[in-house]
């Protein structure tokens, strides 16, 4: 939050991201849970990769999806099937 005070404008990426955060929220769980589920490590160990790629494809699945969404079906079909907030432009 503070260094966003310090900005002129908001940067793309992360207007782009801030659009996305509802939908963001609602599909990843369709990615990280069945993934979460396959890659247990066993009991008292730490598997890194068993709680990064989870946590990657819980935001490129959403992500893609809002992308294939906008290419099919257009920026106002998008919003309104996906819950993504209009970009304003």
């Amino acid at each position: 939050m503070t260094f966003g005070l310090l900005l002129q404008a908001v940067p793309d990426p992360a207007r782009r991201l801030a659009a996305a955060s509802y939908t963001i929220y609602l599909w990843h769980p369709f990615a990280v849970y069945p993934l979460r589920d396959a890659m247990r490590p066993a009991a008292g160990e730490l598997a890194w990769d068993a709680l990064i790629l989870p946590w990657l494809a819980g935001l490129v699945l959403p992500l893609a999806l809002l992308a294939l969404a906008r290419r099919t079906l257009g920026e106002r079909a998008t919003s309104t099937w996906l819950g993504e907030r209009p970009s304003g432009r």
